[in-house]
């Protein structure tokens, strides 16, 4: 991406935010798209209620934590 193709607005905006983080303009861009992606972790109790909430119509579904565990362990053979 070079400043190009950025519209004004924007190239005003990347400039304020490098002067309010005493940064370097040219790094502002490729920090902000860093911190965009950079992965949250994972609770993995919040995540197997949040399949069994999305998963209810399937009937009956056994994901304990222990059966997760057990079925994760399983893929890795």
């Amino acid at each position: 991406m070079t400043s190009r193709e950025l519209s004004e607005e924007v190239r005003r905006r990347i400039a304020a935010a490098s002067r309010h983080d005493e940064k370097d303009p040219d790094c502002e861009p490729p920090s902000r798209v860093k911190d965009a992606v950079r992965p949250e972790p994972v609770d993995p109790q919040a995540l197997l209620e949040q399949i069994r909430r999305r998963h209810e119509k399937l009937g009956p579904i056994d994901l304990s934590y222990e059966t997760f565990r057990e079925l994760r362990d399983e893929g890795r053979r």
